[in-house]
């Protein structure tokens, strides 16, 4: 991000990395702290959800002793 905000002419603090991860951080959290209500977040909440229940299985599947993704016999994926 530095290095895109040094081309784009910015010099200074506001090429810093830290600076364009809190700017790009506000820019997306300050229109949802200003929800009325988080019920609009419901569906992604749950698309979330399911993505890290998939994460925990495939997590699972891995550390299976002698299983076929298990990364210690040379799995698949290595």
């Amino acid at each position: 991000l530095s290095a895109l905000a040094q081309s784009a002419g910015l010099t200074g603090i506001l090429a810093k990395r830290q600076t364009s991860i809190l700017g790009i951080t506000a820019a997306v959290l300050y229109p949802l702290c200003n929800l009325q209500s988080l019920a609009a977040l419901a569906p992604v909440s749950i698309v979330g959800v399911v993505g890290m229940m998939m994460t925990s299985l495939f997590m699972v599947l891995r550390a299976i002793p002698g299983g076929p993704y298990c990364a210690a016999s040379g799995g698949s994926f290595l």
